[in-house]
């Protein structure tokens, strides 16, 4: 077939886009253009057959397309002409250039990436990039291309063909993988492809309905949902890390020595997101969580899990946090409308509604301390100063520090008269704020640098702090101080932001 006219469409292709309408999600308002669509040759793209990444995925869209032909091979449903699945044309941010594919979180997260991509690896070319394509895959047809979803795209065509290797120079292939490790598993591409290489091909590599792609684009609209690192726990030598991964389930990695750790074991749940609050006494576990409808849930591993969740209401913004003493718990959340609640239980199972103890104006996860009677709560106000709230007989007036813009929540830590408050920079660094007498704090040092996200979970004890936090990729990191800070090591796995 012969190479047509980067520039124009085949009668073809207006048949495919027909109906097709123009957005701009992130950048300005929809406007009705045509779009620019991937012709056939310099667009004959996909994973190959035998690719192992893609096995099961081809098999099982062989078997849709036998039944009902209606699925590309990463799972999204296919049609024709756009409109029908909802494929709108967007521009790439920072360009003019229009691309077609599916609206809504797909969309999201293509338009980062081709943002991403203009800004950090090369300029997108007019005439280059192409989304939307009714037809199968050109590298294995017994499929149906990702193409035909409006799930792919391809990004400076001419530039990087199908089948062609190292097109990108070490600098932009480096470029690459920084979009693809902020991606996690959401997005492939092409030039990890074995076989036939694709490197101007990148598409949706997770299912409709995976939460890690609502998660992505939550983040990357800056949504409601808060990136969360969930909680760590230490009892009788043994470290426990809980944290929600793909598909809302709660993960749990142990360790008897905080160093080597189990893997991602799934035990309970789903539909969770953000942060999960952990307390752990007499080898009594209770999980605290925020649930896809914002409310918080608990559950208990006694000798095993409880069955279910128990709901406990409210509305939340970023995770809980949780204390227990003397046979009481104390849950703490930041709610969506800026004021920090409390609910209180005495045996575990009944707990109180949530009473809201302090003020307005805070956002995101809430750290609590409790030691002799005393409660602190540190929180990150919507200005990005720095909070402590402490009760003792009574709540006292908050005091103001100064804060910096972090990229989630706070964790603390208290022991022998000390305080210590930690968080994510935006800039990906861990802070460290401490404090010997609870007033005066030594203001934001950065012990450990690094590409991080998410609240830090932290944890103290007999001269050690131990710190949990996920890293750009998703992956879950473990760095400690004993003396001096150890290197960052990553425990693998993907967590939800």
């Amino acid at each position: 077939m012969e190479l047509s006219d980067l520039h124009t469409m085949s009668r073809r292709r207006v048949m495919q886009l027909g109906g097709l309408s123009a957005g701009a999600v992130l950048i300005g308002s929809a406007l009705g253009r045509g779009a620019h669509a991937d012709p056939m040759d310099p667009g004959g793209d996909g994973a190959s057959d035998g690719d192992p990444h893609f096995t099961s995925r081809f098999d099982h869209s062989r078997s849709t397309a036998q039944a009902a032909g209606e699925t590309s091979y990463n799972g999204w449903p296919i049609g024709t002409p756009a409109s029908s699945i909802g494929v709108v044309s967007y521009y790439a941010p920072g360009t003019s250039i229009l691309i077609p594919v599916k609206s809504g979180d797909v969309a999201t997260v293509m338009m980062y990436v081709a943002g991403r991509f203009n800004a950090e690896v090369e300029g997108l070319r007019a005439g280059q990039v192409w989304g939307y394509d009714y037809r199968r895959n050109v590298n294995n047809p017994s499929v149906w291309s990702n193409h035909a979803s409006g799930t792919a795209m391809d990004l400076n065509a001419v530039l990087h063909p199908n089948g062609a290797k190292n097109t990108f120079n070490q600098a932009q292939v480096a470029a690459i993988r920084r979009i693809l490790a902020f991606c996690g598993e959401v997005i492939y591409w092409g030039g990890d492809y074995r076989g036939t290489t694709d490197e101007m091909h990148f598409e949706i590599d997770v299912p409709p309905g995976d939460l890690r792609l609502s998660a992505l684009a939550a983040r990357i609209r800056g949504g409601p949902t808060q990136p969360g690192c969930s909680s760590a726990s230490f009892h009788d030598g043994r470290y426990d890390y809980f944290g929600v991964g793909g598909g809302g389930y709660i993960y749990q990695s142990i360790s008897s020595d905080g160093t080597n750790f189990s893997g991602w074991n799934p035990p309970v749940g789903a539909g969770f997101k953000s942060t999960i609050a952990v307390t752990v006494h007499d080898w009594r576990y209770d999980l605290f969580g925020i649930g896809t409808d914002d409310g918080g849930y608990h559950t208990t591993w006694d000798g095993g899990w409880a069955p279910g969740f128990r709901a406990m209401g409210g509305g939340f913004q970023g995770g809980l946090s949780t204390t227990y003493h003397d046979g009481r718990y104390d849950v703490f959340g930041t709610g969506k409308d800026g004021r920090i609640y409390q609910s209180v239980s005495y045996d575990g199972m009944n707990f109180s509604g949530w009473s809201p103890p302090i003020g307005g104006g805070f956002r995101s996860t809430p750290a609590v301390t409790y030691h002799g009677g005393q409660y602190d709560v540190f929180a990150m106000g919507t200005d990005n100063a720095f909070y402590r709230m402490s009760w003792n007989s009574g709540w006292q007036p908050r005091v103001k520090y100064a804060g910096r813009p972090f990229s989630a929540g706070l964790s603390a830590t208290y022991h022998d008269g000390r305080y210590d408050v930690f968080g994510v920079g935006t800039n990906g660094v861990l802070y460290q704020n401490i404090s010997d007498d609870g007033i005066n704090f030594s203001g934001w040092g950065a012990p450990v640098g690094g590409a991080f996200r998410s609240t830090p979970a932290s944890l103290y004890h007999n001269g050690r702090y131990d710190l949990f936090l996920q890293g750009a990729n998703g992956a879950m990191n473990h760095v400690y101080w004993a003396g001096g800070w150890s290197p960052v090591n990553s425990l693998g796995g993907w967590f939800t932001p």
